[in-house]
Formats: C-alpha cells, sequence, structure tokens
C-alpha cells in the first residue's frame, strides 16, 4: 500500500543530489578557516636597539642598561599581568631566552611592550628589554 499526499508533492531528495553542494560548502569553510588561521599567526618584525624582534618569535631577556653614566644589568627583570599593574607578578633572569607571543603600545603612550614567556612566567616587559641575542651582563650587577 503506497500513502498518497495530496498537493504540494515534492520530489524527495537524494543524497546523491546534495552531496556536491555539501562538498562545496565544506571546502569554502575550510578555506576560510585556513585564511583566519594565517591572519593570527601573521608575523610582525620591530627593528629596535637590542636588535630585531618577530612576534610569534623568540629572544633573550635583556636587563643591561648601556645609556646610565655607569653601564649596569638588572640580573631579574619584572614581568606584569596588564599595564594596569606597577608591581611585576614573576621575574625572568637576564639572559633567558624566551617565547615572544605578542606586542602592543601601551594605551596613549609610545612604549613598545611585549607579551613573553619564560619558564612559568608568562606577561608583559617594555621593549628595552629583549635582544635578538644573549650578551653577557656588564657593569653592577642589579
Amino acid at each position: 500500500m503506497r500513502a498518497v499526499s495530496s498537493g504540494g508533492a515534492q520530489k524527495p531528495t537524494d543524497q546523491r543530489e546534495r552531496g556536491p553542494a555539501c562538498l562545496a560548502l565544506l571546502c569554502i569553510c575550510l578555506l576560510l578557516a585556513a585564511a583566519c588561521a594565517r591572519s593570527s599567526t601573521a608575523k610582525r618584525t620591530f627593528h629596535l636597539p637590542n636588535g630585531t624582534i618577530t612576534v610569534p618569535g623568540e629572544a633573550y631577556i635583556d636587563g643591561r642598561n648601556l645609556t646610565a653614566e655607569e653601564p649596569y644589568t638588572y640580573m631579574s627583570v619584572g614581568v606584569v599581568e596588564d599595564f594596569a599593574q606597577t608591581t611585576a607578578k614573576c621575574t625572568i633572569r637576564h639572559g633567558t631566552r624566551v617565547e615572544v607571543l605578542d606586542a602592543t603600545r601601551m594605551p596613549g603612550g609610545i612604549t613598545l611592550h611585549f607579551k613573553v614567556r619564560g619558564g612559568f612566567c608568562t606577561g608583559w616587559i617594555a621593549a628595552s628589554f629583549l635582544s635578538d641575542q644573549y650578551h653577557e651582563p656588564i657593569g653592577k650587577l642589579r
């Protein structure tokens, strides 16, 4: 026995008919996802007095102050969680190789800051504390 529907009968959709459309939609979604992933991981390069820093990338903590009347080296550099903080949440030793995760300028300021991760410490430091190569400490050690 067959069921008969009255008026407006529709032709049943065959999965083989939907296949190409679904495949095309899937391809478009994958291409969009790949484009978004590329844009979020695009490398940015900064040319600084201490060298060229690439984000994302690697660099070294550089606690040297070469412009002081008597040069010195901070042996630990404070890392803050956000720019509103003035107290370091953790420190990273001079010469430590770190991952450089992000870069930004402080709101209303001109100082460039980098988000770094070294060991168990992740946060923001001023650009003057990064170098593209390792440097031995100089002068008085602080």
